[in-house]
């Protein structure tokens, strides 16, 4: 059996995963043969994008703390 490919998720991609459809979908499908790994300052970035997009941010924490 092959190793997991491992890919690392910056900042925008996780915050596309929360609030589009489209990377969670890609994301979701890859799940079983691909690891995800995000550094610290990444999730602490995203934390500071919503209101780019007009949304709270408290809405989007529990999203982001599944990562």
């Amino acid at each position: 059996m092959s190793k997991p490919k491992r890919i690392v998720l910056d900042a925008n991609i996780l915050i596309r995963a929360v609030l589009g459809t489209q990377v969670r979908s890609l994301l979701n499908g890859y799940e079983d043969a691909a690891e995800f790994y995000t550094p610290d300052i990444c999730l602490f970035d995203a934390a500071g994008i919503p209101h780019r997009y007009r949304c709270a941010k408290e809405s989007i924490r529990p999203w982001l703390n599944r990562f």
